[in-house]
């Protein structure tokens, strides 16, 4: 995708808006040239920054030098180590390690064993564990690591299923 459709894909997800303020132009023209023009890595980056302008500057400071703040990483890639220092990898993971307990859990439970299940019967099974599935699963879709389908199917991206695995 080309630098201009990036970054208005991405600003649809950081600000709502088709482009970004002033303020936020040379920070999210980074942002978008760090993503490659990657529509998945552009809509995950652009929902996790959505809100939280006055971390920008130190959420790209993580993803440049690949440190994510979780140790969570060491297990997520170890059997992809390679393909973890590639920049859709490190938003991928930025973006996990920004959920809550509650929602990594439903993360986690959604990748490895719900893709295509009915989004309601998954709700009330994890519910049953005990997990805020509503409100969790409410937050995956926003952040765009999950989909809902036109048959209320749960889905995912390949990368954030691997990822999840």
């Amino acid at each position: 995708m080309d630098a201009s459709r990036s970054l208005e894909l991405f600003s649809w997800h950081a600000f709502k808006h088709s482009s970004p303020t002033k303020k936020l132009l040379k920070l999210s023209r980074k942002a978008v040239s760090y993503c490659g023009g990657i529509p998945l890595a552009l809509e995950v980056l652009g929902s996790l920054l959505l809100d939280r302008a006055s971390e920008w500057e130190n959420m790209m400071k993580l993803l440049e030098n690949n440190q994510s703040s979780n140790a969570v990483q060491n297990v997520l890639f170890r059997l992809t180590r390679a393909a973890a220092k590639t920049p859709v990898r490190n938003i991928l993971k930025m973006s996990y390690d920004f959920l809550d307990n509650n929602e990594k859990k439903i993360f986690l439970e959604i990748a490895c064993f719900y893709i295509e299940k009915d989004r309601h019967n998954i709700t009330q099974l994890l519910s049953g564990y005990k997990l805020d599935a509503e409100t969790g699963i409410t937050k995956l879709i926003e952040r765009r690591l999950l989909k809902v389908d036109k048959n209320n199917k749960l889905e995912m991206h390949d990368l954030l299923r691997e990822m999840g695995r």
